[in-house]
């Protein structure tokens, strides 16, 4: 997670954080690099059973990258970060 979500949660690193029942420990702080003010959380694959939206961020110049599947269960083909 982002500082800022940390400190307004009183969270640091090691901390344990429950909501809606299931516990998540704080692995680390994260940032977007391109956007400082942006705030998030991260989990593992498969920690969200019931996911609304994804964001993926990558940088990868020269390959293509794409994908099946999605909350929605629409195909998605993201484009790199410019």
């Amino acid at each position: 997670m982002t500082g800022g979500v940390a400190s307004d949660l009183h969270l640091t690193v090691g901390s344990s954080w429950t909501v809606g029942g299931v516990t998540r420990k704080v692995t680390g702080i994260a940032a977007n690099p391109q956007n400082l003010l942006d705030e998030f959380a991260l989990v593992a694959p498969g920690q969200v059973t019931a996911p609304t939206q994804v964001t993926v961020l990558f940088d990868a110049p020269g390959v293509s990258a794409s994908w099946s599947g999605s909350p929605t269960g629409r195909t998605c083909r993201p484009a790199p970060i410019t």
